[in-house]
């Protein structure tokens, strides 16, 4: 353990000790300098070896379904969310324009891991540069929350070292849990939402599955807001 420090020494510390670790000042910083409304966004994506929409190549990451949670100052909470459910043409676009639509002018954007949702807003930026200005926008507001556990600033035994938000979630909010949803892992959204895609399914099957794939995507973005207030509250 001598030879350990930083982020890895405190993963020992927590382990060791059967305890949390918390860096309350930094904490309290990283939280304060986010601005209201605060937005938690949330893509589900799909991507194959054989590009099935234009302008995207093979394996690119193709969002098409999205779940944002806007707190306010005063604590009110909205909703927001989209999914596409049948084969129209360009339905990014249309993705994109209606996500445009949501969001505030001004206010954080509270991801969990930045890099998948940043990169995606960068590729949309260049496929459709009349929306550039806004998926820029939206990535210069954006904050990691997943970096307060994987800087070290939060550290619990249990996360047993992982900073996913399926390892800290029923650590920190027990009570919110995915395991009462039909989806319960990311991998599952885009194999469902194929499902809906096809032709070969009933409208009636197609309809529990895009509910089932609603549910998934705003429990990650109303995971991220019961986080974020656990956080707030230490």
């Amino acid at each position: 353990p001598e030879k350990l420090n930083g982020y890895q020494r405190l993963q020992y510390d927590a382990h060791i000790g059967s305890q949390t670790i918390v860096n309350h000042s930094k904490i309290k910083g990283i939280l304060a300098s986010l601005d209201f409304p605060i937005h938690f966004l949330d893509y589900e994506t799909s991507s194959t070896a054989i590009p099935e929409f234009d302008k995207f190549g093979p394996w690119q990451q193709i969002p098409f379904q999205y779940s944002i949670h806007i707190l306010d100052s005063d604590g009110s909470l909205e909703h927001k969310e989209y999914l596409v459910q049948e084969p129209i043409d360009d339905m990014v676009l249309t993705l994109i324009k209606k996500m445009s639509e949501e969001f505030h002018a001004k206010g954080a954007v509270i991801v969990w891991y930045a890099p998948f949702e940043r990169t995606r807003n960068t590729e949309l930026a260049s496929i459709y540069p009349e929306y550039s200005d806004f998926l820029s926008n939206v990535n210069d507001r954006m904050f990691d929350l997943m970096k307060v556990f994987s800087d070290g600033y939060y550290i619990d035994h249990k996360f047993n070292g992982r900073n996913s938000i399926k390892n800290v979630l029923p650590v920190l909010i027990p009570e919110l849990s995915y395991s009462e949803l039909e989806i319960q892992a990311g991998h599952e959204a885009p194999v469902n939402w194929r499902k809906i895609m096809h032709k070969g399914y009933q409208p009636s099957e197609k309809k529990v599955i895009a509910k089932n794939l609603l549910e998934y995507c705003k429990m990650d973005t109303l995971a991220m807001v019961r986080i974020y207030e656990f956080l707030n509250k230490l």
